[in-house]
């Protein structure tokens, strides 16, 4: 009896679980603005930088990646370093973390980087993505941009500014914190619970 229905409780939360699609989570676009023209771009090395500002809305995200659309010349001695930094009087700060590069060749692609640890995008809070390169002394490579300017957009931040008044073509993916289909999950499974407790109190009850 208890078996049975211990069996059913389960059922029940995994029928719960499958029919509200909470699994498995899905990363949206915090801010972007990808498919541009691309008829515009920042030299990248040799002392040149770039960094685009967004600042978060009233959600806080997790941090999924940044994509970003390049033109390589030789990655193999003068390979892309993307940090995200916090903001400082409305410019670039420290760096908050440092992305993976994704495999890379010379020419021209929209590459995806990997936050090199676990990060929250919290809410309220400035942030740029600030692009150089891993060998201040090889060739240059180029950031592509929009021209005329596309502006990037997204449910979860707004732009904040350019450093060099391009509008360099990149995405930032999160998934929001806490996940509607998380709390879901608690509100639906908590009658289970209860529930699986009952069964037991009676199974005890009819022993006795």
């Amino acid at each position: 009896m208890l078996g049975k229905c211990i069996g059913r409780y389960w059922l029940a939360a995994l029928t719960v679980l499958l029919t509200t699609g909470a699994i498995p989570s899905r990363a949206d676009l915090v801010i972007g603005n990808l498919l541009g023209n691309d008829n515009n771009f920042s030299v990248i090395g040799q002392g040149f930088t770039a960094a685009m500002g967004f600042t978060m809305g009233s959600s806080s995200y997790a941090l999924t990646d940044a994509k970003l659309v390049l033109a390589l010349t030789d990655p193999s001695s003068n390979a892309p370093l993307l940090q995200l930094q916090n903001n400082v009087s409305g410019a670039p700060g420290t760096s908050l973390l440092t992305f993976t590069n994704p495999s890379l060749s010379a020419g021209t692609a929209t590459y995806t980087f990997a936050p090199s640890t676990a990060f929250t995008l919290q809410s309220n809070t400035t942030y740029w993505l600030d692009l150089t390169s891993s060998n201040a002394i090889g060739g240059p490579f180029f950031w592509l941009g929009n021209n005329p300017g596309s502006t990037p957009t997204g449910s979860g931040a707004t732009f904040f500014g350019t450093t060099n008044g391009v509008l360099n073509s990149f995405q930032v993916d999160g998934v929001l914190v806490p996940e509607p289909s998380t709390l879901f999950i608690v509100v639906a499974t908590a009658p289970l619970s209860g529930l699986g407790f009952w069964c037991f109190k009676r199974r005890r009850r009819a022993a006795a």
